[in-house]
């Protein structure tokens, strides 16, 4: 979680209406992930680019700036397949992407649990499992 936060300082207000513009495609992109060792990993990817959205436009004015950034972080980490655990074999190519998002949903799950029950969305189904 420590290289999250790290990362996520460095993404700013401009950086998350920025991915704002690209969160269509990343959406289109995260429904072609086959990781059937991470069945979870989609789910859990459109929760976090909704979150971002609902930040972005202002639509949830009680998710915390930290959260919404470790959010964007996440997303962008994933999209760009900058990956920190070598995937030598294909069952591991998305094994860094599901530690990066539960590590979030993990350190999260309070702000992440109110924000999933104020849009109606099952927390259950998004468990930080991977």
């Amino acid at each position: 979680m420590e290289y999250v936060k790290k990362q996520a300082v460095r993404v700013t207000p401009a950086a998350v209406k920025g991915l704002l513009l690209k969160l269509p495609l990343l959406k289109v992109e995260f429904t072609q992930i086959a990781a059937p060792a991470f069945p979870h990993l989609f789910e859990q990817l459109e929760f976090l680019a909704g979150l971002v959205e609902d930040f972005a436009e202002g639509v949830d004015e009680q998710i915390p700036y930290v959260v919404a950034a470790e959010a964007a972080f996440v997303l962008l980490y994933v999209h760009k397949h900058i990956d920190m655990i070598s995937g030598e074999l294909p069952s591991d190519a998305h094994a860094d992407d599901s530690s990066i998002v539960r590590a979030v949903l993990t350190s999260r799950q309070a702000e992440l649990a109110d924000y999933a029950s104020r849009h109606q969305i099952p927390w259950q189904g998004l468990t930080p499992k991977p």
